[in-house]
């Protein structure tokens, strides 16, 4: 499915690049405490406090994207080859449609960006509130 979005002002031009392809299912984020995850563990790079872009001016794309997993097993590969992050856990998001979700397999197997459009966070992805 592919859909028109309003992306939020701090997104670079053509950010997400095209085709803008909405996807449903389950996806993993890595969080600290995955019995009481924090809303800002659901922010992306680009919307953290303290935020400063590391390549040039402004957000790059992928700052602004939410960085999640196919499945289990992905997520806790990625986190076993990075001791710094071995405490991290996967918890469910489940996408219904909202944003766009592209593949980053240039940079590890099973690991996806997802973006949303203006007006809806993660966390409430997350938490299943609904914006329809």
């Amino acid at each position: 499915m592919t859909s028109n979005h309003v992306w939020p002002a701090h997104f670079p031009n053509d950010c997400p690049s095209p085709p803008h392809e909405c996807r449903s299912g389950v996806y993993y984020r890595l969080v600290a405490d995955g019995s009481m995850p924090k809303e800002v563990e659901f922010l992306p790079h680009a919307e953290r406090p303290g935020y400063v872009p590391s390549r040039g001016k402004g957000a790059h794309c992928s700052d602004c994207a939410l960085s999640v997993f196919d499945s289990i097993e992905s997520a806790l590969n990625f986190v076993a080859a990075r001791p710094a992050i071995s405490a991290k856990q996967p918890v469910p998001i489940r996408a219904n449609g909202e944003g766009v979700i592209h593949a980053d397999e240039l940079h590890y197997i099973g690991h996806f960006l997802w973006w949303l459009p203006f007006g809806t966070t993660f966390f409430e992805v997350y938490m299943g509130v609904s914006h329809a």
